[in-house]
C-alpha cells in the first residue's frame, strides 16, 4: 500500500555498490521510497558512480527523482598522490576514523543539475585513476575544486571532513 506524499526524501544511502557497506538494491530502494510516498530518493555510494544509471533509470521509471551522488574518499590536507598516512582533526575526531587509518575522510557530494552529475563522474574518474590507495579511490582539494559546479557538499559521516 502507497503512503500519502511526504516532503521526507533520503539523501545519504549506500547500495550494493558500496562494497563491504551497502545491501540495498537499487530497484528496491527506490520501490521502498516509492511506497513511502517519498518525491526523491538518493545513493551516495562509497568512491564510486557504478549505479549511477541504474538509479536515474529506475526511478525515471517509477515517477520519483533520482538524486545522484557519491560519498567521496577524500585526502586529508594532502595531494591525492601522496599515499603517506596523515592524522587529521582533533583527538576525538581521530578516534571516530571508522576507515582508513589516516589515508582519507569522507565528503558526501550530489549532483544538482546535469552539469554537476558529469562533474562528479569526472571526479570519481580521477580519484579512481590517479588518487587510489588500497580499496580508496581518493579525492583532493584541486579535484574537488576543478569539478565543483553543480555538485553539493556535506560532511558526510563520523569520519567526514
Amino acid at each position: 500500500m502507497t503512503q500519502p506524499e511526504t516532503n521526507f526524501v533520503h539523501l545519504h544511502n549506500h547500495t550494493h555498490y558500496s562494497l563491504l557497506d551497502g545491501a540495498s538494491k537499487i530497484p528496491d530502494l527506490v520501490a521502498r521510497a516509492k511506497e513511502l510516498g517519498m518525491p526523491a530518493v538518493a545513493i551516495t555510494d562509497h568512491g564510486n558512480m557504478h549505479g549511477a544509471y541504474e538509479m536515474w533509470s529506475t526511478a525515471v521509471k517509477a515517477g520519483i527523482k533520482p538524486i545522484i551522488g557519491i560519498e567521496a574518499y577524500v585526502t586529508p590536507e594532502t595531494a591525492r598522490q601522496d599515499k603517506s598516512r596523515v592524522h587529521w582533526g582533533t583527538e576525538d575526531q581521530r578516534a571516530d576514523d571508522v576507515s582508513g587509518g589516516g589515508l582519507i575522510t569522507h565528503m558526501t557530494l550530489w549532483a544538482e543539475n546535469d552539469t554537476g552529475l558529469t562533474n562528479l563522474l569526472k571526479a570519481s574518474s580521477v580519484a579512481n585513476l590517479e588518487g587510489r590507495v588500497m580499496r580508496y579511490p581518493r579525492m583532493d582539494k584541486d579535484v574537488l575544486s576543478t569539478y565543483s559546479k553543480g555538485v553539493i557538499a556535506s560532511s558526510g559521516c563520523p569520519s567526514g571532513i
